[in-house]
């Protein structure tokens, strides 16, 4: 039997059959962005910096209160505005 033409329509035998729901690797958008892997790092380094810099923040103020204490004042804590409570 002859070679067929190369312009006939037979499959090639070296070429792996298709399964249903398979994309080949080449069909894919190849200018396509990678999904962003960074965000959800990114919004975490933000919470936690947030979160840590009030911490530090209530921390110093307790720090103060404390020193104020503890070197024997007493009117450590701001005063408290009593000209509008009877109003």
């Amino acid at each position: 039997m002859a070679p067929a033409p190369a312009n006939s329509k037979e499959p090639e035998k070296n070429v792996a059959p298709k399964k249903a729901g398979y994309t080949p690797l080449e069909s894919l958008d190849a200018d396509a962005a990678p999904p962003p892997r960074w965000v959800l790092p990114a919004i975490m380094i933000t919470v936690l910096t947030i979160g840590g810099w009030f911490i530090i923040q209530n921390l110093w103020e307790t720090s103060k209160l404390e020193d104020c204490t503890m070197s024997g004042r007493k009117n450590c804590v701001a005063p408290i505005d009593t000209s509008q409570m009877g109003k």
